[in-house]
């Protein structure tokens, strides 16, 4: 970069300096070219390749390479400033990876003897699997869902006795049901139902 800078400061430089000059092409008799900034000597052949520039015209380049000149200093400060920022992302110390450690492995493997233990209650096979899945969690650094309590066992139903034949001695009822001096229970609805 600092090279092309200097090829580009002394391009500059001579377009500043020759940049008002008229270029001449010169082939002598053996066919040689030569490029000159005056006509060319008698004999040869003669092309002017570049006529003489104006001072506007040569201001104008200026300008231009003076503004090539700083692209290329901004160009050259943000590469600089990339490869800070590489070097630094390159120095920064990366977590470590707790999936490789001895202590997730062992963890990994403590869980997978825990769950294939078949002699244990279901209750207490949850309870060690899921303090394994946070020992686990703890030491590889993973976010592994812990198993859920199962759902409680459903209320046993109790039925109302069937309508007994004959008349019933009932001594209460609540919303649903009426009960009898046994404390048998009967569907309130079949109880109303009967003939008083």
């Amino acid at each position: 970069m600092k090279h092309r800078f200097a090829v580009l400061l002394a391009l500059g430089s001579c377009l500043a300096v020759t940049a008002s000059a008229q270029v001449w092409r010169c082939t002598d008799a053996a066919g040689k070219t030569v490029y000159a900034d005056a006509p060319c000597p008698s004999g040869q052949s003669a092309r002017l390749v570049e006529s003489a520039r104006t001072p506007a015209q040569v201001e104008a380049d200026a300008r231009a390479a003076e503004a090539a000149r700083a692209r290329l200093e901004r160009e050259q400060a943000a590469s600089r400033a990339a490869e800070a920022e590489r070097r630094a992302a390159e120095a920064a110390p990366m977590p470590p990876d707790r999936s490789q450690s001895t202590e997730c492995r062992a963890a990994k493997k403590e869980l997978e003897f825990v769950s294939s233990i078949r002699t244990l209650p279901d209750e207490e096979k949850r309870a060690r699997m899921n303090a394994q899945i946070a020992a686990m969690n703890a030491a590889c650094g993973t976010q592994m869902d812990l198993l859920p309590d199962p759902p409680p066992p459903p209320l046993p139903r109790r039925h109302a006795q069937p309508m007994p034949v004959g008349p019933i001695a009932i001594t209460h009822c609540d919303a649903l049901y009426c009960y009898d001096v046994r404390g048998r229970r009967y569907p309130r609805a079949e109880v109303e139902r009967l003939p008083r």
